[in-house]
């Protein structure tokens, strides 16, 4: 997967849709609305942003926030994820349960 900086938004096609944003060149949160971003953002696929703090109040209440970054070694990156909403924060609780059946 590439980032779309040029075209702000990639979709990719599969099981299930994903759309691909990248709003770092974006002027206004409000210049979404002329991509129709609720569709992307409230539809059937999984939406990624990239500088989401560009979202302002267009940000969903509801969302998992990934955040990937680099250590001291050139191939080594720390995966941080958070979760806001109750179902986002289910998956979580699913995920920890998982890691710790594995150890």
């Amino acid at each position: 997967m590439t980032s779309p900086t040029f075209t702000l938004m990639n979709e990719y096609k599969g099981r299930f849709p994903v759309y691909h944003f990248d709003i770092y060149r974006l002027s206004e949160p409000e210049d979404l609305y002329d991509l129709d971003y609720e569709d992307y953002f409230y539809g059937e696929g999984v939406t990624i942003v990239e500088w989401p703090e560009k979202l302002g109040d267009l940000l969903p209440d509801k969302y998992l926030k990934v955040t990937i970054e680099r250590t001291g070694s050139d191939n080594v990156r720390r995966i941080t994820v958070f979760a806001s909403g109750l179902r986002y924060n289910e998956y979580m609780e699913a995920l920890k349960e998982y890691e710790n059946s594995r150890a």
